[in-house]
């Protein structure tokens, strides 16, 4: 179970490359508004900043050319990363001589973007052909705390300290930025690519032949596509995750509602909230790492199912701060468990040969899918009242299987003996039925 130096050394890399990919999302997130309020800016004008991280949601249209053009002598996936972590040094650097031009500043960023998302792209395809099938949980662990982490820095700790008094020096902000990313593209620049590492046979996926151009890549997504097994992948990664969306989305409303300050849920979920779910990421990337990948993933929506029932029983009985703390904590750990295993899953599935644009197709229905989730819970949980929505979207959250059934059957009686009716309780069974048989489908093919 010990790593080796090899290891720790790829997953290192791996974290880091990850990290800078979180510093532009995280500053336009958490620092931009503050930045361009500060500059005068609308409130109208803030609330389009979204528009900003569109690369992100798009990101499949390059994958091809990731998969099919780059520099032999440089390396297949070290091309793109080293060109991708080289224009997020520019555009950064740029930003900070703009500095206080505020288009410039936006384009600049939209810029760093772009550059994150051909890096992460080029990334996770490395991950995949540089991580051996026992190293994939911990990999997918670096991913998911390095973007985070990137996030944290770029959205408090650099502007601390880049801060004089009450004011922040940007343009010394922004260059720590660029510098953390240089940093980065020197040590890529230090790393070769491997070399005949023979691409990983997956009986799921026959007759898939290497590419000759970015039009063979489509070709091949296609076929993958037309396979069962590749259609119940996307079904469950499109749907694994509504059920919690749309509770994490309503459940801060639900706090205010009930009278806490934002003060409160802001240190709960943000503070507590973050550690725990970098615990729930390690956790999660050591089990997949440890044992048997459809058994982990088995009990990590299991466990997720404890806040979920926690959010519906704070909705129907008085709440404590030791309840509201302990459901928050738990959710976070389960969730990032959760998100680290099916992220590991898709690694281990995503074919050799289109391994960019495989992976990046499964990664951008996941996020499409837990994007689309929370547009209409706020409608849902105004209708129907915060029990039955936390009821709704607990059993969403459950796939079908022995120790589960345990569980929904103890919630259901729950149900009935809070004077939910049986048409009412067959409704709300209703709704998850298509996430159970996605589920269900996935698991038999994972065994």
């Amino acid at each position: 179970w010990a790593l080796t130096m090899v290891a720790v050394w790829k997953i290192g890399l791996l974290a880091a490359l990850y990290f800078i990919q979180g510093l532009p999302f995280g500053f336009q997130t958490k620092t931009l508004p503050v930045y361009l309020r500060q500059n005068g800016l609308s409130l109208s004008s803030i609330s389009f900043l979204g528009l900003l991280s569109l690369p992100w949601a798009i990101k499949l249209l390059w994958a091809p050319f990731v998969d099919t053009y780059y520099i032999a002598s440089i390396g297949k996936r070290r091309t793109w990363i080293l060109a991708a972590t080289g224009a997020l040094t520019i555009f950064t650097t740029l930003a900070s001589i703009a500095e206080g031009n505020i288009p410039a500043v936006l384009c600049c960023l939209f810029g760093m973007n772009l550059a994150a998302s051909i890096q992460d792209v080029s990334v996770d395809a490395l991950a995949i052909e540089l991580l051996a099938d026992d190293e994939t949980g911990y990999g997918n662990s670096a991913q998911v705390i390095g973007f985070k982490m990137g996030m944290l820095t770029s959205g408090g700790v650099l502007a601390s300290f880049a801060a004089t008094g009450d004011t922040v020096d940007w343009a010394t902000m922004f260059l720590y930025m660029a510098s953390l990313c240089a940093i980065v593209w020197a040590l890529m620049l230090m790393v070769a690519e491997p070399e005949g590492n023979a691409p990983k046979q997956h009986a799921s996926q026959p007759g898939v032949t290497a590419q000759a151009s970015w039009l063979d890549v489509l070709q091949q997504l296609k076929e993958l596509l037309q396979q069962p097994a590749t259609r119940s992948l996307v079904m469950f990664l499109a749907t694994y995750k509504i059920g919690e969306v749309m509770a994490d989305s309503m459940f801060k409303p639900f706090l205010v509602d009930l009278g806490y300050t934002a003060g409160q849920i802001g240190l709960w979920s943000g503070s507590i909230g973050m550690v725990c779910s970098i615990l729930g990421s390690l956790l999660g990337g050591w089990l997949a790492s440890n044992w048997q990948l459809e058994r982990v993933m088995y009990w990590s929506m299991v466990a997720r199912l404890v806040p979920q029932a926690g959010r519906f029983f704070l909705s129907v009985s008085p709440a404590s701060e030791s309840m509201i703390v302990a459901i928050m904590a738990t959710e976070s750990i389960t969730g990032g468990a959760v998100t680290t295993v099916v992220f590991t899953m898709m690694m281990l599935h995503a074919h050799d040969a289109i391994s960019a644009s495989h992976y990046t197709m499964l990664a951008t229905v996941e996020v499409m899918g837990k994007s689309s989730a929370s547009i209409f819970s706020g409608v849902v949980a105004h209708t129907l009242g915060y029990p039955a929505f936390f009821s709704i979207t607990t059993m969403v959250s459950h796939s079908k299987s022995t120790a589960e059934d345990v569980l929904m059957k103890c919630f259901v009686v729950a149900l009935r003996s809070l004077n939910f009716d049986d048409t009412c309780t067959i409704t709300i069974s209703t709704q998850a039925t298509a996430v159970v048989d996605s589920s269900v489908t996935l698991l038999s093919w994972l065994d």
